[in-house]
């Protein structure tokens, strides 16, 4: 869930020339791959705990996911809506964008938090030196692999951070220039430009 959510979230910086439509399926679809690895994921632990007869819902890790997933849900819907179909008037979307962006960032955050906390919690769980174990603090060969991965995932996240925020790398937005005002500057030279075209035509006929 953390890759492909990156990923859709950096569709706009690496693709910042293409044509914003295309990005936008693009940025929808590795959204909807995100969504879909998150419910898988989030069934499973479910069912999981159901078999093992381990309460739900108590844990940091816990109550950091669900709250993600719902908001990523969310999220999902109301950037369908706004940007895609039925697409709402151009008012609404550039009021809704600073939203939209916020808590896409946002939600991307809240989704590692739980990742890290939810490996933690596995480490704990697994090595807890039951009937003589191994304990998490003896560090065996699983441990480390789980603390690499951690730190891959916070890897990850920060070069995320870093493209989103840094200048170079944001999206030129197209500008339909058929629909914005025209200043009076350009209002006076069209008028001149009209002007020198009328004295031109009449001296023609002359």
């Amino acid at each position: 869930m953390i890759f492909f959510y990156g990923d859709a979230i950096l569709m706009f910086r690496i693709f910042s020339k293409e044509n914003k439509m295309v990005v936008k399926i693009m940025h929808m679809l590795l959204q909807i791959l995100a969504l879909l690895c998150s419910a898988v994921g989030l069934k499973a632990v479910f069912r999981y705990h159901s078999t093992k007869s381990i309460p739900n819902m108590y844990s940091m890790h816990s109550w950091i996911g669900l709250p993600t997933f719902l908001m990523f849900g969310l999220q999902f819907i109301f950037g369908f809506v706004t940007f895609l179909f039925p697409r709402l008037r151009e008012g609404y979307r550039t009021v809704y964008m600073p939203v939209h962006r916020y808590f896409g960032v946002a939600i991307f955050a809240m989704a590692v938090a739980a990742v890290i906390s939810g490996i933690n919690e596995k480490q704990f769980f697994v090595y807890n030196g039951a009937n003589n174990g191994t304990e998490y603090k003896d560090l065996p060969g699983e441990a480390y692999v789980a603390n690499f991965l951690g730190i891959a995932v916070m890897g990850f996240a920060l070069t995320v951070g870093f493209l989103v925020t840094y200048a170079s790398y944001q999206r030129e937005d197209d500008v339909e220039w058929e629909k914005l005002p025209l200043t009076a500057h350009a209002q006076a030279e069209m008028r001149q430009f009209s002007s020198m075209d009328e004295g031109e035509a009449v001296i023609e006929q002359k």
